[in-house]
C-alpha cells in the first residue's frame, strides 16, 4: 500500500527534488559565476580608464610645465635683450664725474702748516693786552714802530698797503702763505681794525687803588667785546687759509668756465667756488656730457650739489653764530651809560 508523501502536495506525485535543487545550485552558481566575473570587468575597465585618466592628466602636467618653462624662457629673454639695449644706450654706464669725487673723498687733508687762529690770535692778544712791550712804551714811540713795521711789510699779493686793506683777503680766494710778511700784515690788519691804538696796560701798584680797579673792570667789557669782533674776523680768514691739496680741484676746474689760479693748496671758499662752478658753469663739453648722463649719474650729481647746499649752510650757521656775538656786543656798547638812578641823589 502506498503511503502519501507530504511533498507530493506542493510538487505532485514523482517530483525529484534532488534534481530540482541541484539546477538551483547551478544556476546561483552561474549567475555568482557571470555576476563576479561582470564585476572584474567592470574594476578591470575602471582601472583602465584611472590608469588612461592618470596619463593624460601627467601630459596636461607636462604641457603646461613645458608652456611655463617656455614662458619663462621668453620672458628672461626679452628682459635679457631690454637690459641689454638700456647697457648699450648709456643707462648703465657709471657717472663720468664720480672719479673725481671718490678722489676728493679719498683724500687725506694735509695738516695745516699755520692757521687763523696762530697768526690772529696770539698776535692781537698780545697787542691788546698790552703784552707787547712796544704798547707799554707807547705814544710816539709806538707811532714810529707802526711806521717802521708798515714799511717793512710794502705790498703783498698787488696790495699796496696790506696793513689795512682788506683786499688782501677778500680779493684773493685763497691766501698764498709763501708771501713774504704775510702773517704779519694778516695781524696788523685786524690790530687796526679793531684795536688799532691799546692803551698802556694798568700796573700792579695801579691795581691797588680803587681808580685802577675801575679801569681794569672797564678793559675787561672793553677786551670782551674786541675779542668778539676778532672772532669774527678770525673765521672770515679762516675760510680763505689753505686746507686741501689743489691737485683734484685743477681737473674739477677745467671742466668748468673757472678762470682763477688753482694753487696746490686751496682754501675751503676755493674748493666751494670750483665745485659749484661745475654746475652753474660748465663748458661746452661738459655740458653736452651731462645730456647723454644717465638717471643714476644725475641722481648722484643731485646728491653731490646738496652736499654742497649743506656745507655751505654750516658755514653761514657758524658765520651767523660769530655775527650775533658781535651784534650783542654792538648793542652793549651802544647802551652803556645809557641809564641813571631814577632818584637823583
Amino acid at each position: 500500500m502506498l503511503v502519501a508523501h507530504p511533498s507530493w502536495a506542493v510538487f505532485g506525485a514523482g517530483c525529484q527534488c534532488g534534481a530540482i535543487s541541484s539546477y538551483h545550485s547551478k544556476t546561483r552558481n552561474h549567475v555568482s559565476q557571470e555576476t563576479t566575473h561582470a564585476a572584474h570587468e567592470i574594476i578591470n575597465a575602471l582601472r583602465a580608464h584611472s590608469a588612461q585618466q592618470s596619463r593624460y592628466l601627467d601630459r596636461q602636467v607636462e604641457a603646461h610645465k613645458r608652456i611655463a618653462d617656455a614662458q619663462q624662457h621668453i620672458h628672461s629673454v626679452r628682459l635679457r635683450e631690454q637690459f641689454r639695449a638700456e647697457a648699450e644706450s648709456g643707462r648703465y654706464d657709471p657717472n663720468p664725474d664720480f672719479c673725481h669725487l671718490v678722489d676728493l673723498s679719498a683724500q687725506v687733508l694735509p695738516t695745516k702748516t699755520i692757521s687763523a687762529n696762530q697768526i690772529i690770535d696770539h698776535a692781537t692778544n698780545n697787542w691788546s693786552l698790552g703784552t707787547n712791550e712796544i704798547v707799554q712804551k707807547n705814544g710816539i714811540r709806538m707811532a714810529a714802530w707802526l711806521h717802521r713795521e708798515k714799511q717793512a711789510i710794502g705790498s703783498i699779493n698787488n696790495i699796496e698797503n696790506p696793513t689795512i686793506d682788506w683786499g688782501l683777503i677778500t680779493d684773493h680766494s685763497t691766501i698764498s702763505l709763501s708771501e713774504s710778511y704775510l702773517p704779519e700784515a694778516i695781524a696788523r690788519l685786524a690790530s687796526n681794525t679793531v684795536d688799532p691804538i691799546p692803551p698802556i696796560p694798568i700796573t700792579n701798584q695801579a691795581l691797588k687803588t680803587p681808580q685802577g680797579l675801575s679801569e681794569a673792570a672797564i678793559r675787561d667789557s672793553i677786551h670782551a667785546r674786541k675779542k668778539a669782533a676778532m672772532k669774527a674776523i678770525e673765521y672770515a680768514i679762516e675760510l680763505h687759509m689753505p686746507v686741501e691739496s689743489g691737485g683734484v680741484y685743477t681737473t674739477l676746474a677745467k671742466l668748468s668756465n673757472y678762470n682763477e689760479e688753482v694753487p696746490e693748496q686751496i682754501s675751503q671758499i676755493q674748493v666751494m667756488d670750483i665745485r659749484s662752478m661745475l654746475y652753474y658753469s660748465p663748458t661746452l663739453d661738459s655740458l653736452a656730457n651731462r645730456q647723454q648722463k644717465n638717471e643714476t649719474a644725475l641722481l648722484q650729481d643731485l646728491i653731490d650739489l646738496n652736499s654742497l647746499n649743506t656745507r655751505i649752510n654750516f658755514i653761514r650757521l657758524e658765520q651767523e653764530a660769530r655775527n650775533s656775538i658781535v651784534l650783542a656786543s654792538i648793542l652793549a656798547a651802544m647802551t652803556d651809560n645809557g641809564y641813571t638812578n631814577l632818584i637823583p641823589n
